[in-house]
């Protein structure tokens, strides 16, 4: 849950959607800087804390909606602000919820991400045509993310969701978002803002339902994953983004000349790639169950028993891919 807050001033106003019926949340105000124990967080936090509904379907607090976008943006007072923040509601909420910040740059600001107050970090990234390549720069490039969970909190193509519906009917973005996001160790996928005004319009549910059904059985916690170690038998500019666990793995493979900017071009036409042999490294030896999964329809179109022997390396026969292709492997 994120502190609302009017995004073109260093003053937090705490409404609730500016109108809200209950009268801790109305007008009241409280600039960065301010003592932490001035009278509105206590206020606001009881408001939302102790509510049976947040104690189960908050995530987490995030204290400042792209808190760069102020008047006057100060480095050293934004961190100390949120590091009084974080300690003092840390102090009253029996709930221990998650407690997070966001910028509207994705390089942030690491003076205010890595403050160990903070329990995870937030990318917002708008605009970009290759929207895999971004969410993967986006985590490289965030010093925080070394050493906590990264979440691709806002992500998009444009600064509306009708005019996203315009130039991505089908989602590709989202598509590419959702599959990417896994191999990356991203902490989840990434979020739209345009739920209302382009997700829903456009009925793209179908796109989660699909992916869900791709990570369904991959208990993220208890398979302890990693980057899963691939390389391909020829050069090719395919992408392999993978997770191995102990007894699963999850392998997307993108043709990345497929982009929602590349299908937007009136004369657009799909550039397959050629043939070739993905080659999983360090997997452990034993009997596995290799499905091939459709990204798309959402379900495994083929299943097969294969065998990793001593040498720890499976060989998975590529054919040409026009978008994207996809596996799971379980033991």
């Amino acid at each position: 849950m994120n502190w609302p807050s009017d995004q073109i001033s260093p003053t937090i106003q705490i409404s609730g959607g500016y109108n809200d019926p209950n009268p801790i949340l109305r007008n009241l105000t409280c600039p960065i800087g301010c003592p932490v124990r001035s009278g509105w967080q206590p206020q606001a936090w009881r408001a939302w804390g102790w509510s049976s509904r947040s104690r189960t379907s908050v995530f987490a607090w995030e204290f400042f909606n792209e808190v760069d976008l102020i008047d006057d943006y100060n480095g050293k007072l934004v961190s100390d602000w949120h590091r009084d923040m974080a300690r003092y509601l840390r102090s009253i909420d029996p709930q221990s919820h998650l407690i997070t910040t966001s910028y509207a740059n994705p390089k942030g600001d690491p003076v205010v991400e890595n403050l160990p107050e903070l329990d995870f970090v937030q990318s917002h990234h708008y605009g970009a045509g290759d929207i895999a390549a971004a969410i993967e720069r986006d985590l490289a490039d965030t010093p925080a993310a070394r050493n906590r969970p990264h979440l691709q909190g806002e992500f998009g193509i444009n600064h509306s969701g009708a005019e996203t519906g315009k130039i991505d009917p089908a989602g590709i973005h989202i598509h590419n978002g959702l599959y990417a996001c896994v191999g990356q160790l991203h902490a989840g996928t990434p979020m739209s803002w345009w739920w209302d005004s382009y997700i829903n319009p456009r009925n793209l549910y179908p796109l989660y339902g699909a992916f869900n059904r791709w990570i369904k059985g991959f208990d993220f916690v208890a398979q302890n994953p990693k980057k899963i170690n691939a390389t391909f038998a020829d050069e090719t500019t395919l992408r392999c983004y993978g997770l191995l666990g102990k007894t699963r793995a999850l392998i997307w493979i993108q043709n990345p000349h497929h982009t929602w900017k590349n299908a937007a071009k009136p004369d657009y036409k799909p550039s397959p790639t050629k043939p070739t042999t993905l080659i999983i490294k360090d997997l452990p030896p034993d009997k596995w169950t290799l499905e091939t999964f459709d990204p798309h329809a959402g379900k495994t179109t083929k299943s097969q028993a294969v065998t990793v022997t001593a040498n720890q390396t499976l060989k998975i026969p590529l054919p040409k891919i026009k978008w994207d292709a996809a596996f799971k492997l379980h033991r």
